[in-house]
């Protein structure tokens, strides 16, 4: 079978979404809960309703390590919003559509416009998916956890505290930041990337905006896009 074969691509996405499943499930049942109370214990900060984060009186008053990593956090959340990153995809998609119809070097900067289109419509597809995703489960966030004991699914809602999974911060991260190392093609940016991936997901925890399998949940989102996005325009558009 040819492996860029629309069967192929079907085959790997649906083995990648099957063990999705099993690992959301798993966290799901028997990590998310004490993960967030560890979280929530350690840190103090948790999510609020109006999208800003309430610092508990104990960590207000600490100078420590929990103090730093929560405003850390909290400055890792505005830099990689998931609007911040749909700005910067649809100037990938400007500079792609610039260089395409550029009049000098044509050619040369074909490969580079390409290399900007995947970006732009990665970041693009994985803002729409995790936009729909978020809104059909509506999944309580970890607030209402904590202040009115609601766990698991709402479904078919657009308020912010019922919109936990998966995580749009994630998913966006590992959809551009992967996006760009599957073009690079480097085993150092893929390990630079895969720890900026990871310090930004570990900040949504810290903060108790998400549960471990919002974050799983928002990875696989991510790479899916690129992996789907990457297909098409090597197959469709590239000639």
């Amino acid at each position: 079978m040819n492996p860029q074969s629309p069967a192929h691509v079907i085959k790997k996405s649906l083995l990648a979404i099957l063990s999705l499943i099993v690992i959301y499930t798993v966290s799901f049942n028997f990590i998310d809960i004490p993960c967030a109370q560890l979280m929530h214990h350690l840190f103090g900060p948790i999510a609020s309703s109006d999208q800003k984060t309430v610092l508990s009186p104990n960590s207000l008053t600490d100078t420590g390590l929990s103090f730093i990593l929560c405003h850390a956090s909290l400055w890792i959340k505005t830099i990689f919003s998931p609007s911040h990153w749909l700005v910067l995809s649809c100037i990938f998609i400007l500079i792609s559509f610039g260089l395409t119809f550029a009049k000098k070097s044509r050619l040369g900067l074909k490969n580079f416009s390409l290399i900007f289109l995947k970006l732009g419509s990665i970041g693009i597809l994985a803002f729409i998916l995790t936009g729909i995703l978020k809104v059909l489960l509506a999944r309580y966030r970890p607030i209402e956890f904590f202040t009115h004991g609601l766990y698991g699914f709402h479904f078919l809602s657009d308020r912010w505290a019922f919109d936990s999974t998966p995580s749009g911060h994630t998913s966006m991260a590992f959809a551009i930041l992967g996006g760009l190392a599957s073009q690079v093609k480097k085993t150092w940016l893929w390990i630079l990337i895969i720890i900026i991936c990871l310090i930004i997901a570990a900040s949504r925890l810290i903060l108790n905006n998400h549960y471990l399998s919002d974050l799983i949940f928002g990875g696989y989102v991510g790479l899916l896009s690129v992996y789907w996005v990457n297909y098409l325009v090597q197959n469709f558009l590239k000639k």
